[in-house]
């Protein structure tokens, strides 16, 4: 993404596995994330999403018994640079921001980053 970029939420950088299910054709995919905040997440694949699509989120976080539940939205996807130079397979990276999620499980996503960083 090009341009300054401003954060409401603090980003960290970690490998979970997330998985998305489109609301609108039900396929559903596992990845694993880049990135992610109380706000939305990063991840990498070899598929382009269409901006604005609908998704259904399930994430789980380390330690953790609770799965965290909610619907995103695609705000970005563009091909990934440097990945390849690090020998991943990926090519497209994708921004998602979370759209309907509970205030506590927000809560709890931000201080479990906050924690991490």
């Amino acid at each position: 993404m090009g341009g300054a970029e401003r954060r409401e939420f603090v980003r960290l950088k970690t490998r979970l596995t997330a998985f998305f299910k489109n609301s609108e054709t039900g396929k559903a995919w596992r990845v694993l994330t880049r990135d992610i905040s109380a706000t939305g997440l990063r991840y990498s694949s070899q598929d382009f999403m269409e901006p604005g699509t609908t998704l259904e989120v399930k994430l789980k976080l380390p330690d953790r018994e609770t799965t965290i539940t909610c619907k995103a939205v695609v705000v970005w996807s563009e091909m990934a640079s440097g990945l390849a130079a690090a020998n991943e397979p990926f090519m497209v990276e994708t921004g998602v921001r979370f759209i309907e999620m509970v205030p506590a499980t927000q809560t709890l996503l931000a201080q479990y980053v906050k924690l991490n960083t």
